[in-house]
């Protein structure tokens, strides 16, 4: 089939990039300058919500809860803008960081990826303005795959965004996630900076975006493929960016050949941009 049997990779099991030892469930460690890897292994998540900003905007206290393993979680970190890494806290903490932390909307923010050698990403974020896209962050991050040891393969996790501003401050925290699958998933949480003149342009009301034009169909009987590949180039062996199920819409940006280069606009690869078979896209106005 088109959507690529060799690409059925790393769908169930375990995240390789959470096999730091059997004895780990949950941690937050140093993974680069300025980023805390959270990571939930085997049969668990955790999932890191900020709560508050301090009054000055230079830090924002954290809540870790989920599960990992056989243990409930629910702790606080206190990270300090510029810091390499979080603090524990505790709950007299939400009295002292109570300016709300509220997340940019997922439209304003659009990821770009490039692969690297050895696992890593370059990636770029850019924030939607009044006057287009402008980049906000450029780094790294480690790419995580899926991988099903019952059919021995793997396949590359697609990322997501959040992003939170304080209402005053030079910094933002932005949230980079490698998107659940099953119950396992990592967060790397990252400073940015956001001085006046960002401010500015998050103030602004940008041009509406074009609504989708597609939704996926057909793809939810497969019974081992229940899924359209979102890929890096109009090939069936084209580099995995996401996956699309049935109902997700798509924004056509361009086509070369069956294949269209499409800008996701729901579910969980919301905001990816890739080549989709158009055999298993259909217009909206043809949708039942």
């Amino acid at each position: 089939m088109t959507r690529s049997r060799a690409t059925w990779m790393n769908r169930r099991g375990l995240w390789s990039g959470c096999a730091f030892g059997a004895g780990l469930i949950v941690a937050i460690a140093l993974a680069a300058p300025g980023v805390a890897l959270a990571c939930a292994c085997c049969d668990g998540r955790t999932e890191q919500t900020p709560t508050g900003w301090s009054a000055t905007g230079d830090a924002i206290l954290v809540r870790e809860s989920g599960r990992g393993g056989c243990e409930e979680i629910d702790r606080l970190f206190l990270w300090h803008a510029g810091r390499d890494t979080p603090t524990p806290a505790t709950e007299k903490s939400v009295e002292l960081f109570s300016v709300p932390a509220e997340a940019v909307a997922p439209d304003r923010l659009r990821l770009e990826t490039t692969s690297r050698a050895s696992g890593i990403l370059k990636v770029r974020v850019h924030l939607r303005t009044g006057d287009g896209w402008v980049r906000i962050w450029e780094g790294e991050a480690k790419q995580v795959d899926f991988h099903s040891p019952a059919e021995d393969s793997s396949s590359p996790v697609p990322l997501s965004l959040a992003l939170w501003v304080p209402p005053k401050g030079d910094h933002a925290l932005l949230a980079i996630r490698n998107d659940r699958v099953g119950e396992d998933w990592t967060t790397s949480l990252r400073w940015v900076d956001f001085g006046a003149s960002r401010r500015a342009a998050l103030a602004e009301t940008p041009p509406p975006l074009p609504g989708p034009t597609h939704e996926v169909f057909g793809t939810a009987g497969d019974v081992t493929e229940p899924w359209l590949n979102l890929r890096k180039t109009a090939s069936g062996d084209g580099q995995l960016v996401g996956e699309l199920r049935d109902g997700d819409r798509v924004l056509q940006v361009g086509r070369k050949g069956p294949w269209w280069w499409v800008e996701v606009t729901s579910g969980s690869a919301r905001g990816n941009y890739g080549f989709a078979h158009s055999r298993w896209l259909r217009p909206l106005s043809n949708a039942q």
